[in-house]
């Protein structure tokens, strides 16, 4: 337990690119004693126990097999794991948009230069400033956009973040809030266009009141409900038109809000 602990205190407490904890290879010729005692133990207790013991040897034994299988095919990832990813893919046998949402890529450049991660809740999101950037990722795996080359509507398209995907949350009142975009204008509901999102209004009216819904109250997961009582989101095809067009929730409605400042620019 110390050293786990010890080697668990590493800035780089992952270790980056493998499967399982690197350094933790030295100590089998060390663990292979207790192993060896705990194997002579279950024998001397009769057959039952030795059958039991290698019952779940051999399950070991396969979920080693097909974990090292799934790690070098992608299904579990090399540094990003969560323990929501761990158990959504358990056994799965391809990638999934929804299993690679549940990743939570370690912010290194924070880490290198001595700063904390930033811890996501309900709370966290609730107490953003109205003058702190946020961006937002759809459930495509891309960022929510809104520039020029659009006409400023609402796209989940970019793969960057750079000003056109920065947005300010203008809190109303409970859970209700404006979005504003880079160009100075808040994100505006248009029912009679597809019910499409474009950051053009001035001001703030009916259209441009959204209810933010934290779903997980330790996570950075949310939903948008825009004032046509539908859940804004993220259109299946290009070019990935943003709208509020979602009666129930669902994926696809979820996007993923992160600080500005907990982007990492590689």
């Amino acid at each position: 337990c110390i050293s786990i602990y010890i080697l668990s205190s590493w800035w780089a407490w992952s270790y980056g690119i493998c499967w399982a904890m690197r350094p933790m290879i030295d100590y089998y010729s060390f663990l292979s004693i207790p192993i060896a005692a705990g194997f002579t133990a279950f024998s001397n207790k009769g057959k039952v126990y030795s059958f039991v013991r290698n019952i779940l040897i051999a399950l070991f034994i396969l979920l080693n097999l097909f974990q090292t299988w799934q790690y070098k095919n992608g299904l579990i990832h090399y540094d990003d794991m969560s323990r929501e990813a761990y158990f959504k893919g358990f056994f799965q046998t391809k990638q999934n948009i929804e299993w690679y949402d549940c990743l939570k890529p370690y912010n290194w450049e924070r880490r290198i230069k001595g700063l904390q991660q930033i811890e996501y809740s309900r709370e966290f999101i609730n107490s953003i400033p109205e003058n702190k950037a946020i961006y937002l990722r759809g459930s495509n795996m891309m960022y929510a956009s809104s520039s020029k080359q659009t006409d400023f509507i609402l796209t989940s398209l970019a793969k960057t973040i750079t000003p056109d995907e920065h947005f300010y949350i203008h809190r109303i009142a409970g859970d209700t809030i404006a979005l504003k975009a880079s160009n100075g204008k808040y994100l505006s509901l248009k029912p009679l266009e597809h019910d499409i999102i474009v950051a053009d209004a001035d001001e703030i009216k009916q259209t441009e009141k959204f209810v933010l819904t934290v779903i997980d109250a330790s996570d950075n997961k949310i939903q948008l409900l825009a004032s046509n009582k539908n859940y804004v989101t993220v259109f299946n095809n290009f070019p990935f038109f943003v709208q509020g067009t979602a009666s129930e929730k669902g994926f696809t409605s979820q996007f993923r809000i992160y600080v500005l400042e907990d982007y990492q620019s590689h």
